[in-house]
């Protein structure tokens, strides 16, 4: 608490910083043009929900990892499952990414979890899916991964394109 209070004494108007972190509504679709758009960059995909332990407790493990690849050019998005039509929801989410200090963009799917989950191939959250330059999805990390391998899945797959991005090309 003491945390979220000093932040937002730091960082001007709590409106404006709420605002920052604030999920942004969206359809499955809306989230494919995003997915789709950029190509040429990495996009890493949290997919969370503030009902869910496991994805609070995983959620600083992927926020470091953007700290250590927003550098190199690696977006990072996180795609929220809560009720986007319930005001203490989104509260909640935004409360939960302000306090995580994680200033990149953040949506939350008004679509059925079931139909996203469908045509995402997930089965259960926490998830993790890491779309390549060519925004073909190159990896995807569920809940059946332990904890303290997911900075390593992920970590090696962005090593990966980041290795191949500076390869020389015959």
């Amino acid at each position: 608490m003491a945390l979220t209070i000093a932040f937002l004494c730091s960082s001007g108007s709590s409106a404006n910083t709420q605002a920052s972190y604030q999920p942004k509504p969206t359809s499955f679709k809306e989230f494919r043009e995003y997915v789709s758009s950029n190509p040429g960059k990495i996009l890493v995909v949290d997919l969370w929900a503030t009902w869910c332990k496991p994805c609070r407790d995983r959620f600083p493990i992927i926020h470091r990892l953007q700290d250590r690849y927003k550098s190199q050019g690696i977006e990072f998005i996180t795609l929220s499952f809560d009720d986007p039509r319930d005001p203490v929801a989104i509260a909640l989410a935004t409360q939960f990414l302000q306090e995580q200090q994680a200033n990149y963009p953040h949506f939350i799917m008004k679509d059925p979890m079931a139909l996203v989950f469908h045509f995402l191939e997930l089965e259960a959250l926490p998830a993790v899916v890491i779309y390549g330059q060519n925004r073909q999805r190159t990896l995807k990390v569920e809940a059946t991964v332990p904890t303290d391998q997911l900075s390593e899945r992920v970590s090696i797959t962005l090593d990966k394109w980041l290795f191949a991005e500076k390869t020389p090309k015959q």
